[in-house]
């Protein structure tokens, strides 16, 4: 109340001292709402958190709910992750081979039509620009399989991922 003193000083009017007793009227209410939050649903909550988790006895002081949880969401994940990286590596090597036969291509296309360009070095760029074909047909089925894999894969992904959240 000391501070209720020292305001009244700066109060001019007797509805300002109205306001003023009402906004400390309110503070004084949500103090009260605080305390009883605090003192009745807290240690409500501290009580069903002891009876639902068990925390773990060694130091990292874990819960075992969340240990368990961790695991088994891995375990569903392992197989998935593995299939979705093969995906991945796949994607860019199939990408990288076919920047790499379009940039021979152009290389070809400009030997041809360069007079000063021998014709063992327009056969050797060729020779370049039928392997880098064929290494675009081989990644490109390497990629469609993997896709293929994790795309079968995926059925089971979803039951274990519901089993794990469930």
């Amino acid at each position: 109340m000391i501070k209720v003193y020292a305001l009244r000083g700066h109060i001019s009017s007797s509805f300002d001292l109205i306001q003023f007793y009402i906004i400390v009227l309110l503070l004084l209410f949500l103090k009260n709402v605080r305390n009883i939050l605090i003192d009745d649903i807290q240690t409500g909550v501290k009580q069903w958190q002891k009876e639902h988790f068990h925390k773990s006895s060694l130091p990292p002081q874990t819960l075992k709910e969340t240990k368990q949880f961790e695991q088994d969401f891995e375990l569903a994940q392992k197989q998935w992750s593995k299939r979705l990286k093969k995906v991945h590596t796949t994607k860019k090597e199939y990408y990288q081979a076919c920047k790499t036969e379009r940039s021979l291509q152009v290389q070809v296309r400009n030997a041809k039509s360069d007079p000063s360009g021998t014709a063992e070095q327009l056969k050797k760029t060729q020779e370049k620009l039928a392997k880098a074909e064929k290494d675009v047909y081989r990644t490109r089925d390497a990629y469609k399989m993997a896709l293929a894999d994790l795309n079968t894969e995926s059925s089971r992904y979803v039951e274990e991922m519901t089993k794990v959240s469930s």
